[in-house]
């Protein structure tokens, strides 16, 4: 179902686009960009407590990323990722490995248990802001 939604969202799409996917829907996001691979221009992507899904991971099949699932996302020239050190739904563990699929990306490492982030996440609005 998700993926059909996503098909059809991005077929609107006519200009570069910012995308923000957190916790679960980061892991579909990533499922489906590098699965589906749509032609659409992205010029960042933003994770915000993205769990890892597989064998060191959360062991839930359907979300498991393909083995070098990063190369099919090199075009994605800035990628952000966010994780509380405490988060109390998301191991902290799990950011290690998307840091290691983008070695590039630009990590920030927050304080504190939020996963939710039901106060906001200024971090990521500055992050935005400047590109």
């Amino acid at each position: 179902m998700w993926k059909k939604l996503f098909t059809k969202e991005f077929k609107k799409i006519g200009q570069s686009v910012i995308l923000v996917g957190h916790s679960l829907g980061g892991s579909m996001l990533l499922k489906y960009l590098s699965e589906e691979r749509p032609n659409i221009s992205i010029s960042a992507l933003f994770l915000v407590s993205t769990p890892f899904w597989g064998k060191d991971g959360w062991d839930v099949e359907d979300f498991v990323l393909q083995e070098n699932f990063e190369a099919t996302l090199k075009h994605i020239n800035n990628v952000y990722l966010y994780h509380c050190k405490s988060d109390k739904i998301v191991p902290f563990q799990h950011l290690n490995f998307y840091k290691k699929a983008f070695p590039h990306s630009i990590v920030r490492i927050l304080n504190g248990t939020e996963h939710a982030f039901s106060k906001g996440l200024p971090e990521l609005v500055s992050d935005i802001k400047k590109l």
